[in-house]
């Protein structure tokens, strides 16, 4: 809807969402090494590994270009291949 609302102010509207990034806060939960936390979840994603930080910003950079000024409305994920398992 917020698309929709301003898109007439020449504002683009997009939704990021991150797959399983290699912050501290996530790579420090759970008390275990990170492969004994996270195996499980890295067998599915068509990368196999986790996302790194300036990936997650080179997304959010591109919606911010104005090569991106077209794109709207969307949910962008970068989630190494997860929800294709």
């Amino acid at each position: 809807m917020a698309a929709l609302e301003w898109g007439q102010y020449d504002i683009t509207v997009n939704a990021y969402a991150p797959g399983y990034i290699g912050t501290p806060m996530v790579t420090e939960t759970g008390g275990g090494s990170h492969e004994e936390n996270f195996l499980p979840l890295l067998r599915n994603p068509s990368l196999k590994r986790m996302g790194e930080p300036e990936e997650i910003a080179a997304v959010v950079v591109f919606l911010a270009l104005e090569g991106a000024s077209y794109v709207t409305g969307q949910p962008l994920g970068a989630n190494g291949g997860y929800l294709l398992g």
